[in-house]
């Protein structure tokens, strides 16, 4: 709910400077050793919240990094998987393309499934958690 409307926001309004970062990003998360636990979530977050912020809408970037921190205390360890972690960068880069083009609908859908493909993810191995409350301490 929250980050396909980031993405789609980003893809009309984003700088040329922040698309560029955001390229960048892309790039380098094609590098990444996916079995390094730290980095594979520091690259996860730094393309969320990028997109987040491109949006240019400061609640939904707030939601969403809210969001990200309730990922990491709940969901996060259903991500170790290896064919999981290697499918990331190239949806990623669908979501890239598509705000670096412009295309609003695009980047909307992309991260949409991106985020539907996660939350498979979660459901199949995590079952309980997605049903817990989250409680804030």
């Amino acid at each position: 709910a929250v980050e396909p409307p980031c993405a789609a926001l980003a893809a009309a309004t984003a700088s040329s400077e922040a698309k560029q970062q955001l390229a960048d990003l892309g790039r380098r998360a094609h590098e990444l050793d996916l079995g390094d636990d730290t980095a594979y979530r520091a690259m996860s977050h730094e393309f969320h919240g990028a997109v987040a912020s491109m949006s240019g809408n400061r609640i939904l970037e707030l939601l969403a990094h809210a969001l990200m921190e309730i990922f990491d205390g709940h969901v996060a360890r259903a991500t170790r998987d290896i064919d999981t972690r290697a499918a990331a960068p190239d949806e990623h880069d669908a979501v890239i393309a598509a705000i670096l083009a412009g295309d609003v609908a695009t980047a909307e859908s992309e991260m949409r499934a991106h985020m539907e493909h996660y939350a498979e993810v979660f459901g199949h191995a995590l079952p309980d958690v997605l049903d817990d409350t989250v409680r804030w301490e």
